[in-house]
């Protein structure tokens, strides 16, 4: 691994170029001063484990993964941090040394917009609508931030009744 010259930052899917992300994350970083760039990289399923032993050998500081890869990442990485787990999807690789840590952002990043905007969760009563990746990721967040009760329904009721059971 080299430390040496500009950092490198990734986003990880398939598609990938209508991703805004390189923009918007390599200005914040130009902003702040870090010598970094985030670049968007199109990876195919059947190269994904590859994609992530590049990162690891060219030193990357992290990356964001997305669609299809969320799921599949798990299997490429040294840990999975527990809301992760449950959720059952990474959206973010953390480096830890050596280690790929995979973690969830969805959750916290719901819980903490909602709770910025006057939203009180705890004990609150909660309806969430859909049974995909962005739900399981509310659900494991509200009932984290303490929601007294969460709802899901979805269009496809045996879908929502796997989340909840797999979330309970």
């Amino acid at each position: 691994m080299t430390t040496a010259g500009t950092r490198l930052l990734a986003l990880l899917g398939h598609p990938v170029a209508h991703s805004r992300s390189p923009a918007i994350h390599t200005a914040a970083l130009e902003a702040m001063g870090v010598d970094a760039r985030y670049l968007a990289f199109a990876v195919t399923p059947d190269a994904l484990g590859h994609a992530v032993d590049g990162l690891r050998a060219m030193g990357a500081l992290g990356a964001n993964v997305t669609v299809p890869h969320k799921r599949a990442v798990m299997a490429h990485l040294d840990a999975i941090e527990p809301a992760a787990r449950a959720i059952g999807a990474v959206n973010t690789l953390v480096r830890e040394g050596e280690r790929w840590v995979g973690a969830n952002t969805d959750a916290p990043g719901l819980v903490r917009s909602l709770e910025e905007a006057g939203v009180t969760l705890d004990g609150a009563r909660v309806w969430v609508v859909g049974a995909g990746g962005a739900a399981r990721a509310a659900v494991a967040g509200l009932a984290e931030a303490g929601a007294g009760s969460i709802r899901v329904q979805a269009r496809r009721a045996a879908q929502a009744a796997e989340l909840v059971e797999d979330l309970a």
